[in-house]
């Protein structure tokens, strides 16, 4: 299968996006709180000829303050660039300390928080490596929210999503050449947070 991607050019910590749909627009928006990384977008055309946008980003690690007004200059972009009839989802590592963080408090204008949140099949929704802190989202728009759909892998359902953690998934066996120890290899910082849509 062909895949389609866009990342940062340049930046000491990059951030990207893969498409397994065309994108027809790609780029990046400055972060202005950080000096090694920016806010990657794409737009790409779903099959139904409807517009995507996502952006991929990783907030600061520092203090939530921080985070804050990077959302809040996240909107900024969004209301600039984004046609409201087109769909937004927002992933990456917001380095969130809580599902509380104000990470979150600007960006509830474009992305409501849904009821239930991604999990392993323990119910833990944390995503960093110890699994004690909700740092990785994948954020849906209003008219994106209500189309997610359970995942399902491997012969398993996770209703509001998955956190997928190899530790702990089972069975493996399924997710060939994937093995029990990936997400503890060096430098594993983070776990996958997975979401399906399904879009008419």
């Amino acid at each position: 299968e062909s895949l389609a991607f866009t990342r940062d050019e340049g930046e000491g910590i990059p951030n990207g996006i893969i498409s397994r749909f065309p994108i027809l627009e790609s780029g990046e928006w400055d972060d202005s709180g950080q000096t090694n990384r920016d806010f990657v977008w794409a737009k790409i055309r779903l099959p139904n000829e409807k517009i995507l946008w996502a952006i991929s980003v990783h907030l600061s690690a520092k203090k939530s303050s921080n985070r804050e007004a990077e959302s809040r200059e996240l909107l900024a972009y969004f209301r600039k660039n984004i046609p409201a009839a087109d769909h937004v989802v927002l992933g990456g590592d917001l380095n969130a300390a809580s599902v509380a963080d104000a990470a979150f408090l600007p960006l509830r204008e474009i992305f409501p928080r849904p009821a239930n949140i991604p999990a392993d099949a323990d119910g833990n929704a944390n995503t960093n490596s110890p699994r004690n802190k909700p740092y990785d989202w994948v954020l849906a728009d209003a008219q994106l929210q209500p189309l997610a759909i359970p995942v399902v892998i491997a012969g398993k359902t996770f209703p509001n999503g998955l956190v997928f953690d190899s530790r702990v998934f089972t069975p493996l066996e399924g997710l060939a050449p994937i093995q029990k120890t990936d997400s503890a290899a060096a430098n594993m910082q983070h776990m996958a947070v997975v979401r399906d849509f399904r879009i008419p």
